[in-house]
């Protein structure tokens, strides 16, 4: 009897979302991943920033949708892609929980050594999940001793 609650058409006649960039992030954040596509062909570059200043492939990590991810990593997305402020899509991974976007962008070979404008790390940014900071530490050590020992640090 509710189901036109969920099924998304009272929440477009009551705040329609209007731009590719919306509909994509929307799509994204629920796991809407066949209409993901769609749009993402809409958009042309699918690493292109929308006007507010963030990417595809840092909501994907936002929202641990690894499906999208994926499928970004595999367009040529660039796992090192800064958004307006300057974290990276493992930034965004770290901070809101997603260890699995984490592994996934390690294992691509995302930087864990770039810092946001606020000069914070993606270790730094997530402090309230334990277990993502334990996993990436002596990664981050790691990182650093390889720096330290090439002459960069």
């Amino acid at each position: 009897m509710l189901n036109f609650f969920f099924d998304g058409s009272i929440g477009q006649m009551i705040a329609p979302v209007t731009g590719v960039h919306n509909k994509l992030f929307l799509a994204i954040q629920n796991h809407r991943n066949a209409e993901v596509q769609g749009l993402i062909g809409e958009l042309g570059d699918p690493s292109r920033l929308s006007d507010s200043g963030i990417g595809a492939i840092h909501v994907a990590c936002r929202y641990g949708n690894m499906y999208v991810l994926e499928l970004l990593l595999n367009m040529g997305v660039d796992k090192d892609n800064r958004d307006s402020h300057g974290n990276t899509p493992l930034h965004h991974a770290a901070k809101y929980g997603s260890m699995e976007a984490c592994k996934l962008l390690q294992a691509s070979g995302a930087n864990l050594l770039i810092a946001n404008r606020e000069n914070r790390t993606p270790y730094d940014v997530c402090e309230s999940h334990h277990l993502i900071r334990q996993w990436m530490l002596p990664l981050q050590f790691q990182c650093e001793a390889t720096l330290t020992q090439s002459g960069v640090g």
